[in-house]
C-alpha cells in the first residue's frame, strides 16, 4: 500500500512539472547612477505600456526614480 501511495504521489508530481509553462524573459533598466532597492508592481492602472525587444522577445520595463 505504502509503495503504491509513493508511486501514484510521484507520477503527480513528475506530470505536474511537465506541463508547467517556461517563464517570459525581462529586461529592466535602470538610471546610470542609481544605488538602492527596487519594488515593482504590475497591473497597475497608471502603469507603462508593456514594451517588447524584437531580437529576444523580451520584456522590457524602463525604471527610473521618482
Amino acid at each position: 500500500m505504502k509503495q503504491l501511495f509513493l508511486f501514484i504521489f510521484r507520477w503527480i508530481i513528475i506530470s505536474g512539472c511537465h506541463k508547467s509553462t517556461p517563464c517570459e524573459k525581462e529586461i529592466y533598466i535602470l538610471p546610470e547612477d542609481f544605488w538602492g532597492t527596487i519594488i515593482v508592481y504590475f497591473d497597475q492602472a497608471d502603469g507603462q505600456e508593456i514594451q517588447y525587444e524584437d531580437d529576444a522577445g523580451s520584456t522590457v520595463y524602463r525604471l527610473w526614480v521618482i
